[in-house]
């Protein structure tokens, strides 16, 4: 087959799709994926490019045809989902062929030639994609990939419900770009970039009209039919449009006795219509009002800032103004004023001829004449036939004729007498008579969706039916039977999360609806601001990272609003700010936040210092967050045994802290130079030790004579240290940094946990007394599980191997013991867990059974040779004995002796009886907090709170946890003045080590 010549064909035809795509973008890149192809003919295309492929590779001959070979690297792009290193094995695959590196190389420069000639999509520079220069191709083609849909939904929905209502739906790219830069997805990241295509496919998403046709229809129904396959997404998507919809849209004007403005429709050619706007004829005295109110427009009228001028003699003779403006639509969706603001004190009585301009706008033919003129739902008739405007793209079905666009709203004609036409018309909210319709009562309402309504999970709602005057209504849900509903009845419903389809029928009218329940995300407070990141740092704000959410239960206009920098209570550098409308999102580019960071960049900050952060609305509300500067990293050099640090290839003091002296406090300096002895480097920058970047160094061979640390063993209940001793802030500094920091070789780990054991020995000294200290000595806690602890006691007390059980190799033992732990897990009572309940014999009966059955399953894994004797295993032990070995695995496994200096007794209950082997760290400090006994009152707040008892439990398990928490220093601190509290933590985190085998924190 030639091969060739097909691949010709296809390159001339996707050839004609882009060069038409192109001509009508006015210089708006084409997408690659917009080919138009269908499933066949991708099918086929594919086929052919991977035979040339296997036949002739790729090389230069395919500048002639390169278009197939392009739209094959886009559908794998598109359909891609991940980092970059793996997308050339999925494109072989789905070709049958392998590429070469000189393939790939020319699958690129075929790109960058369809650019130049076709105007195909380039790569934003970005780091990814000059990463993956190849590959930035056919992804920057893709439109938006399916990896990045559901953080794109996501991030769209939070865009359109944190945004103010004068935010432009054109800036929406900007504010999505920001969100995405917090996003989990680096994909998502890279993609927002580009915010061409994001304010492209925001448009298509939220069903907005796309001015500039910078996508195909067939991509963009490709693209959101994806994205509805999506749950997550699909949900997301729709909260979005219809928060976009309840936010923008316009609410309904009152008419006064005077009349209002109304629209009109006229018929054009070709069946198209034309918009027009009529004002009331305005009788006196109201009109010498109007008169002197349209004075002060000398240049005429300019309505929704779109609209005109308008002339004072159309607004006063009656006639109809012709409304052109293809921004009338975004001016209405965005809720632009009728006659904006005049910034007056008095009302301007021109406000009070607004015409009704909620949408959809409904029209009906006049019977004289050739106008629709604009009407209420309250004068529909159910076999009406109707002209709808509205911001929604219609869909296809009986009694539905899509029109050309009217001043950019999509044009329908409804006929009410089609099924599908009154679907449509109820899910734009317009109520068609004589049919019943569902009212919801109760409930938490969400939002309106585009297919219906949506309310919180957990709410009951009540269902009235209405609109069938006196008849029964039969109301089903789901595919649940039906229930009868008589007039004035209700239907009580409580859902499950997710859509439910409801039908009801009264006689022969039928209507359907749709309602979605989702989980209720928690409501802000009244006014509340919130920092992004969390924990915003003086580098966040500096780089222009800084995001500041500010949330209102309701528009508010014109607020006043100081962003200040504080230190101790001084104001160090401010910036002040109208803000036009809240709720709203402070980007690094607004006024606010740039103003501050460049107050803030000339100031000679110390970076051991912590600062306030402090938003300001109005007079009294504030907001104030901790804000640092970000810890330095560290990189460490050596050279012929000589270490120095750097931190942005700036040279760092180093602390050398010897091992004999573990605690010392020494002279700093740039260089060290390591020798016979170990020492811990720690590096010092703008007076903070970087504790997590310290570095043991020392020699590859340990002398055991040599070593030896010299620790005091009396250390007074000082914080810092004085001419008395070190102090706790010394002591946490350096059993941290012993514990995390790097090593070279096995002897220098070695070495630091040596330290490090010493020291904490030193830590529980002083946070939980000498008498603790001296019991937790003589205490052996049992290592793993219980039943683990049991078949270890019952070997060594001989329960489990004697005369009438098969002998074993020294080798064997630990198998047998790990089998019988199993034995005994299988066969284990909840009631075995309370010695003073066990019946013995039963126990022991049981016990016996569990060898037997291990000795048994370790036969069958050994030769055939070696089976015989573990064939017939049977054994007996008195049940005291195993009762008496239950007991000392007791005794072992919870330390009665420290448990028993644990107050108050309600708490050393609690922690005595957990079960740490089955408990994750987040459970263990759960439970220490759910038996806190706090120092404090109940009527002020904790001394240490679950963050603190989160970072004390840390320090004895995962001290590289702590040096990664801001203030860890100053809050463990607390702990020398909570005794009780400083010895449960330490019980538990005994209790968690033993359970893991580990006997150092953190090794």
């Amino acid at each position: 087959m030639d091969y060739v010549s097909l691949l010709r064909n296809w390159h001339s035809k996707l050839e004609d799709v882009f060069t038409n795509l192109g001509n009508a973008r006015a210089g708006f890149p084409v997408f690659a994926l917009e080919h138009g192809l269908d499933r066949n003919e991708l099918a086929t295309l594919f086929d052919h490019v991977g035979s040339e492929i296997r036949r002739a590779g790729i090389d230069g001959r395919w500048n002639c045809y390169s278009l197939p070979a392009i739209v094959a690297a886009t559908e794998v792009g598109y359909e891609y989902r991940g980092t970059g290193t793996d997308y050339w094995p999925l494109l072989e695959e789905r070709l049958g062929a392998g590429i070469s590196s000189s393939g790939r190389e020319t699958l690129g420069d075929l790109f960058r030639n369809a650019h130049r000639r076709l105007g195909l999509k380039k790569p934003v520079d970005s780091a990814w994609t000059r990463t993956f220069r190849h590959i930035a191709w056919p992804i920057a083609n893709a439109v938006a990939p399916r990896e990045i849909q559901r953080p794109l939904a996501a991030a769209l929905r939070q865009v359109v419900r944190f945004a103010p209502a004068g935010r432009r739906d054109s800036d929406f790219a900007e504010d999505l770009r920001y969100i995405a830069r917090g996003s989990a997805s680096s994909r998502f990241r890279e993609w927002a970039e580009d915010q061409e295509i994001t304010r492209t496919l925001i448009h298509h998403l939220l069903e907005l009209p796309d001015p500039d046709s910078r996508l195909a229809a067939a991509t963009v129904a490709r693209l959101v039919g994806d994205l509805e396959a999506d749950a997550e997404a699909r949900s997301s998507v729709r909260s979005a449009i219809s928060i976009h919809r309840q936010r923008r849209r316009a609410t309904r004007t009152v008419s006064g006795p005077h009349g209002i403005a109304t629209f009109a429709l006229r018929p054009e050619d070709e069946g198209a219509y034309a918009l027009f706007l009529r004002f009331p004829t305005i009788q006196q005295p109201f009109r010498n009002q109007i008169e002197t109110a349209l004075a002060n427009h000398p240049g005429g009228l300019f309505l929704w800032g779109c609209v005109g001028p308008v002339s004072a003699d159309l607004v006063l003779s009656g006639l109809y103004v012709r409304i052109e403006s293809k921004a009338f639509a975004d001016a209405l969706i965005e809720g632009h004023a009728f006659l904006g603001i005049s910034g007056d004190d008095e009302p301007d009585p021109l406000t009070d001829l607004s015409p009704n301009q909620a949408l959809p706008m409904v029209f009906r033919r006049v019977p004289s004449g050739n106008t629709l003129a604009q009407i209420d739902e309250t004068r529909i008739l159910p076999d009406d036939r109707l002209v709808i405007l509205t911001d929604r793209t219609p869909p296809l079905g009986d009694g539905l004729v899509e029109k050309a666009p009217v001043c950019g709203f999509s044009c329908i004609e409804v006929d009410l007498r089609a099924n599908a036409a009154r679907s449509f018309a109820e899910r734009l909210g317009i109520r068609v008579p004589g049919r019943p319709v569902a009212e919801f009562v109760g409930g938490v309402f969400l939002a309106e969706g585009w297919r219906g309504p949506i309310y919180a999970a957990g709410f009951p709602l009540i269902l009235k039916p209405a609109g069938a005057g006196e008849s029964t209504v039969s109301v089903s849900v789901s595919k649940e039977d039906p229930v009868q509903v008589g007039p004035g009845e209700a239907v009580l419903l409580d859902l499950m999360e997710g859509e439910h389809a409801i039908r009801l029928v009264a006689g022969s009218q039928t209507s359907d609806a749709l309602i979605t329940i989702l989980d209720a995300e928690p409501l802000p407070a009244a006014f509340d601001a919130r920092p992004e990141p969390a924990e915003p740092t003086l580098d966040d704000l500096l780089a222009g990272r800084l995001v500041v959410r500010i949330f209102a239960p309701e528009s508010v206009v014109g607020v006043s609003a100081t962003l200040s920098l504080l230190a101790d209570g001084y104001v160090l550098a401010h910036s002040h700010a109208v803000i036009p409308d809240l709720p709203c999102v402070l980007h690094g580019a607004h006024h606010l936040i740039s103003a501050l960071a460049e107050q803030v960049s000339g100031l000679d900050l110390p970076r051991d210092r912590q600062f306030r952060l402090q938003l300001k609305l109005g007079q009294y509300w504030s907001r104030s967050w901790v804000a640092g500067w970000s810890p330095r990293s560290c990189e460490w050099l050596a050279d012929d045994g000589t270490w120095r640090a750097f931190a942005d290839d700036a040279p760092l003091q180093i602390f050398p802290v010897p091992f004999e002296h573990p605690l010392a406090n020494p002279d700093s300096c740039e260089e060290f130079e390591s020798g016979k002895g170990f020492s811990l480097l720690v590096p010092f920058a703008d007076a903070t030790e970087l504790t997590a970047d310290g570095r043991i160094v020392g020699p590859s061979r340990l002398d055991l004579a040599q070593i030896h640390c010299d620790i005091p063993f009396a250390l007074p209940r000082f914080v810092q240290a004085n001419q008395e001793g070190v102090g706790l802030a010394r002591l946490l500094d350096r059993y941290v940094g012993w514990t995390v920091a790097m090593t070279d070789n096995s002897i220098t780990a070695a070495a630091g946990r040596i330290a490090a054991s010493g020291i904490e020995t030193a830590l529980v000294r002083m946070l939980c007394g000498e008498r603790w200290s001296r019991e937790e000595a003589r205490t052996e806690f049992l290592p793993g599980s219980r039943f683990r602890g049991l078949a270890r006691t019952a070997w060594d007390k001989g329960l489990a191997k004697g005369d009438d059980l098969p002998a074993l190799r020294n080798e064997q033992i630990p198998g047998l013991i790990n089998l019988l732990a199993d034995e005994i897990e299988s066969c284990w009572k909840t009631e075995w867990n309370r010695p003073g309940d066990i019946v013995s014999d039963d126990f022991a009966e049981h016990m016996d059974t569990a060898v037997i059955n291990a000795y048994e399953a370790f036969g069958a894994g050994l030769p055939e040779s070696e089976r015989e004797q573990f064939e017939d295993v049977d054994t007996w032990r008195e049940p005291e004995a195993w009762l008496r070995a239950l007991e000392k695995v007791q005794e072992m496994q919870v330390g009665t002796s420290l448990a028993r200096m644990i107050l108050p007794a309600r708490r050393a209950s609690r922690l005595q009886a957990a079960d740490y082997y089955r408990f994750a760290p987040d459970e263990v400090v759960r439970l220490l907090d759910e038996c806190h006994a706090d120092l404090q009152s109940r009527n002020t707040p904790r001394w240490l709170s679950r963050e603190h008892l989160q970072l004390a439990f840390w320090l004895w398990t995962a001290p590289a946890q702590v040096v990664s928490t801001k203030g860890w220093r100053q809050a463990l601190v607390r702990l020398v003045d909570d005794r009780p509290t400083s010895r449960a933590v330490r019980y538990a985190a005994l209790r968690f080590r033993a359970s893991r085998g580990v006997n150092v924190a953190g090794q």
